[in-house]
């Protein structure tokens, strides 16, 4: 390895690689602190939760509607409404003889039921169903109690012990990254032995806001966007340099002899 010189890497791809790259992780830490803040419950909503009656200029929970009647969602039977997205007519079967398969099948359902209406049938009510809601609830809820699943617990006992809501190790490396790319562009070098340890550190502790840290990792990355516009630096390494570097390394370490 000490055959490769450091200066064959110093590139504005290095850095903008360094940068991207930490920007991605401030995004994940605005997610993670929004999963913080915002917990989700263990129990499920089921699509009747997002299902309501439509009332004179408002409307009403489809489960506060029958609560009022002492009616049941498996008694209902609903019809589409053509030319009109979300809206179903809802009949309720008071004998429990007409075969109407509910509002939903089980509370698991994903999709309303439809149900062979008689033409005699009064019309009871409209219900609008809102499936993009239900939709996009489903995926924060999958997606929260993946994260729940898989999160390291030891760094999640941390991030709440600081009292900040975000992961402050991973943000203090985000910061540090930056800072990197910065010196990269600015002196042409890269500096692993970190000068502001100690400011690294307070960032670890949870010492400032997720929202001052966002706003710093922005002012940083604005700096390294500009820095790399002027740069004297090459844009990438010389890759064809580097290959036969490689090959002749090769050569050495096998005593391969051509």
């Amino acid at each position: 390895m000490e055959q490769f010189k450091m200066e064959d890497f110093i590139t504005r791809e290095a850095a903008m690689t360094f940068a991207q790259y930490a920007m991605v992780q401030v995004r994940k830490a605005k997610g993670l602190n929004k999963k913080i803040n915002n917990p989700m419950d263990r129990e499920r909503k089921s699509l009747l939760d997002f299902c309501f009656i439509i009332t004179g200029h408002g409307s009403l929970s489809l489960s506060a509607w029958l609560g009022k009647r002492q009616w049941k969602q498996e008694n209902c039977g609903l019809a589409k409404i053509e030319h009109a997205k979300g809206m179903y007519a809802l009949y309720y079967d008071q004998t429990q003889t007409l075969g109407y398969k509910g509002v939903v099948a089980t509370l698991e359902s994903n999709e309303v039921s439809y149900s062979s209406i008689p033409k005699e049938e009064t019309l009871c009510a409209y219900l609008f169903v809102n499936h993009e809601a239900y939709s996009s609830y489903c995926k924060a809820y999958n997606e929260y109690f993946s994260w729940v699943s898989e999160r390291n617990e030891a760094r999640f006992e941390g991030t709440m012990n600081h009292g900040q809501g975000y992961d402050a190790k991973n943000m203090m490396h985000t910061i540090r990254l930056l800072q990197q790319a910065k010196e990269i562009l600015s002196k042409s070098e890269l500096q692993i032995r970190r000068p502001n340890r100690e400011e690294l550190l307070r960032i670890k502790s949870g010492a400032y806001s997720y929202d001052e840290l966002f706003v710093w990792s922005q002012e940083l990355f604005q700096d390294v966007q500009g820095l790399c516009l002027h740069s004297l630096l090459p844009v990438a390494p010389d890759r064809v340099k580097l290959r036969l570097q490689l090959v002749q390394m090769r050569k050495q370490l096998y005593q391969i002899k051509l």
